[in-house]
């Protein structure tokens, strides 16, 4: 037990003299500091002007309930003790000690264990009150249970709110709070929290669990709480109750949009994998394998016709070439570029550069804000297909004459710009294509936006912008 060490002042009041000359000459040879000792035989207030005392000792004389009323009024804050002769309850007295065991040791312990009690209650009550405010601020509810007298009072808003009662303050017994945890969370609350108790020296305590309304409806809660202990045992608790339904809610909520916004992905990348294998047979169907049939008919008659034969083969062997390039030119549209050999940038003027060499197309390329230095490779190969697939949709489909792509960075994130002075269409009126979707799933992968203006006759603008994620940036 923590010792006092200032000098103290003490009270005794007695209606005839009885005790007093006994705790007198007890303190004498007492371990305890004493200052002064005032002794009362009546109730006159002007006897004790400049006396405050530290502890008071009453008997328990036919008016003591009287001169306590008195004294407690006088001295809110000192810690009563009843000096009792007979079996009697405490009435409003902090203790009681037995005069038939009046010692120098139950003195000391009484002086002592009640100054250092009121003075932590004292101390209790503030961080109660901060807890009380904290309860109005976040609408939760605040609990202090006294673990021996097996009660405890709650408090707060969240008593409204949350559980449903018509009062901000209630007390009750220390079956209330486990009887209404939910049955399925009941066993792992209470074996956890009385671990606490046995281990005697945890002080923090938290958990999560249900529990039950007036309506009798669960709502989730994360409790907290503080132990006091005194000569190792579990004495008081204080804790404050935050009511996490509707968080939970949110949060599940998020979960179940997040899986849709996966799966989502999941099929636009299979639909785009799909488009790709019906776009790679196209190609060989249409293109290459009509020139292959072409260079082997030219094979075949050359073996025919000797006089013609070297002619034939040449006329073969430029189909076989046309193939070959047809070939070369698919491979480089689906082979993911080297990206991390070359850049981001380097790769993009590459691609412009190839486009232009075999169409009639002028892209122009704007990098000179963008700098890629600390994205992963991930994120640039995205933004590159993304640019890639919109080059493809303008020349199959806008009949451009000119495309401009911009490249911008900032502290905000990144921004892709691509436009074209094609025919354009009707947003209003055009459903979005497999390639606008194969774009919009790009986009979406890193939390991007996509906006699209287009008018007839007026060309297409295609605006992304990517805000600045961990998931994109070099880690």
């Amino acid at each position: 037990m923590e010792c006092l060490t200032q000098a103290l002042n003490i009270l005794i009041f007695e209606e005839a003299k009885s005790i007093s000359t006994s705790i007198k000459a007890i303190l004498r040879n007492s371990h305890l500091k004493v200052s002064k000792i005032k002794v009362e035989h009546s109730l006159q207030p002007s006897t004790i002007n400049d006396f405050v005392p530290d502890i008071l000792f009453l008997t328990d004389s036919k008016n003591y309930k009287e001169a306590m009323d008195f004294y407690r009024a006088t001295f809110p804050k000192c810690p009563f003790v009843l000096m009792s002769t007979q079996s009697t309850d405490y009435y409003i007295a902090d203790d009681i000690l037995p005069v038939s065991e009046l010692s120098a040791y139950t003195l000391e312990q009484a002086i002592q264990h009640n100054i250092l009690l009121k003075r932590t209650n004292r101390q209790l009550n503030k961080v109660i009150e901060r807890f009380e405010l904290l309860a109005k601020a976040t609408n939760a509810i605040v609990w202090d249970w006294e673990l021996l007298k097996r009660r405890s009072k709650w408090m707060g808003s969240g008593l409204k709110t949350s559980l449903g009662y018509n009062e901000e303050t209630i007390t009750v017994d220390s079956t209330f709070w486990e009887r209404d945890l939910h049955p399925d969370d009941k066993k792992r609350v209470t074996t956890r929290l009385n671990s606490f108790f046995i281990e005697k020296q945890l002080q923090l305590w938290e958990d999560r669990y249900r529990f039950k309304t007036k309506n009798n409806e669960y709502r989730h809660f994360y409790d907290r709480g503080h132990i006091i202990y005194e000569n190792g045992i579990a004495i008081r608790m204080v804790g404050i109750m935050e009511d996490i339904t509707e968080r939970l809610e949110l949060e599940q909520k998020l979960e179940e949009q997040l899986l849709l916004k996966q799966k989502q992905i999941a099929e636009a990348v299979v639909t785009a994998q799909e488009k790709e294998r019906t776009e790679i047979g196209k190609e060989l169907h249409d293109n290459v394998n009509q020139l292959l049939s072409a260079g082997k008919l030219f094979i075949d008659a050359s073996l025919k016709d000797e006089q013609k034969r070297d002619s034939l083969l040449k006329n073969a062997s430029e189909y076989i070439t046309s193939a070959i390039e047809e070939i070369r030119s698919l491979s480089k549209v689906l082979h993911a570029p080297l990206i991390n050999e070359l850049g981001l940038c380097e790769s993009i003027s590459i691609l412009a550069d190839d486009i232009m060499m075999v169409n009639n197309i002028n892209i122009e390329v704007d990098m000179k804000r963008f700098s890629e230095e600390n994205l992963n490779e991930n994120f640039k190969t995205t933004i590159y297909r993304i640019i890639q697939e919109q080059l493809t949709n303008i020349l199959k489909h806008a009949k451009a004459e000119n495309t401009f792509i911009k490249l911008s960075a900032s502290e905000k994130g990144i921004s892709v710009e691509i436009k074209d002075d094609g025919v354009g269409f009707d947003i209003k009126t055009k459903r979005m294509g497999v390639g606008l979707r194969h774009i919009q799933s790009r986009v979406s992968m890193y939390e991007g936006n996509l906006n699209i203006k287009s008018k007839p006759d007026k060309g297409t603008s295609l605006k992304i912008k990517f805000p600045t994620l961990r998931a994109a940036m070099l880690v």
